[in-house]
């Protein structure tokens, strides 16, 4: 029998699985585990769903993996215990996460306010898709789980009016792949950037208005990149849009010089782990981020970037940002110090294999 079941909703594609689960599963192996790991979606899957492809195609597929996921699932009784990040299945009430966690040692492992659902739905790419996944009845279910394994104290307060066995695990980066380079020069152009995805597209909104002002003073000196979707969100010739791909973020993120986190104040937002923000700073790139759920927890303001509470803030730390250069290198380095500190898989496996030991050695 094997010691863990993992139950992803998306292969290695996805950030949320990527982070929380599969960067440690190699450890676990060099430490003597035993696994298996069983993703909803595979590559192609995956791809569709943030492509503006046929809705046929996409839901062929989905049929196709929903298939396969139930016939995988004969497969916990070869196991000791359950992890599932996130949900087993995407859509629809949460049968089969009741049915398993009423049968087996289970976890629940998610970094996202899931239990709430987007805010601003209808602002959303096929908001439809997302009010069918977020509109869920997680409360109901989190009593079952034998513990809940949260990215941080906000989301973990609300859980434990649920269940009294809630582990807090930040979502953590591999400070031994992501890591600074020497940037090359470009006429000393600045690069600002922002990694997300369509769903966190509309938080860009926050900097609308500072965009053009940054152009209006800088002109060309300074570059935007928007990396989540090459849906342009703003028509000035200085911002590109890219579509995310996994072999790009790394590459993308080490050549910012900069990095925003621009976040919409409401419910979703502030049980937010800033994990955009952890991504900057461990390739030692200074931030400026919005003062939303724990952010500020993150980025400590005036240390390894700052807080941006309006727009008029907004443009004066990109400003100051932009016009220092050894500001920019020294803010990045302390964030990359902080990152390693407290945000690093070298820190944050320890927490994980713990929480792994406990339940198997409950049984």
């Amino acid at each position: 029998m094997k010691d863990i079941m993992f139950i992803t909703n998306h292969n290695y594609l996805g950030a949320s699985p990527r982070f929380r689960v599969y960067q440690y599963l190699p450890l676990l192996k060099q430490d003597g585990y035993s696994f298996t790991i069983l993703p909803f979606t595979n590559d192609k899957l995956y791809s569709l769903i943030h492509e503006k492809s046929d809705y046929h195609k996409k839901i062929f597929y989905f049929i196709e993996r929903a298939f396969k996921r139930i016939i995988d699932l004969r497969l916990i009784k070869e196991h000791k215990i359950v992890f599932i990040h996130r949900e087993v299945f995407p859509f629809g009430p949460l049968i089969l996460e009741k049915f398993i966690a009423k049968r087996k040692i289970t976890l629940l492992d998610f970094d996202d306010a899931i239990y709430l659902g987007h805010q601003n739905l209808d602002e959303l790419p096929e908001s439809f898709l997302y009010k069918l996944k977020y509109r869920r009845n997680y409360e109901n279910v989190f009593k079952h789980f034998k513990g809940l394994i949260v990215g941080n104290k906000i989301i973990a307060e609300y859980c434990k009016r649920f269940n009294n066995k809630v582990f807090i695990l930040p979502t953590a980066i591999d400070t031994e792949k992501y890591y600074p380079i020497k940037k090359k020069t470009d006429n000393n152009k600045i690069t600002i950037g922002w990694i997300g995805s369509p769903s966190t597209l509309p938080n860009l909104k926050i900097i609308k208005n500072v965009i053009p002002e940054i152009n209006l003073k800088y002109g060309e000196k300074v570059k935007f990149l928007f990396v989540g979707s090459n849906n342009r969100y703003f028509n000035y010739d200085n911002c590109e849009f890219r579509k995310w791909e996994l072999d790009y973020e790394l590459k993308a993120l080490q050549n910012l010089d900069i990095g925003i986190m621009p976040l919409v104040d409401n419910k979703w937002n502030r049980a937010k782990c800033a994990f955009k923000a952890i991504e900057y700073m461990a390739v030692s790139i200074p931030v400026v981020a919005s003062p939303v759920g724990i952010s500020e927890n993150v980025v400590i303001h005036n240390q390894v970037g700052f807080i941006a509470r309006n727009e008029k803030e907004w443009l004066k730390y990109l400003c100051i940002l932009i016009d220092n250069k050894e500001l920019r290198n020294k803010m990045g380095i302390k964030g990359r110090e902080r990152v390693e500190q407290f945000f690093s898989v070298k820190v944050n496996y320890p927490i994980f294999k713990n929480i792994i030991d406990y339940y198997l050695n409950l049984l």
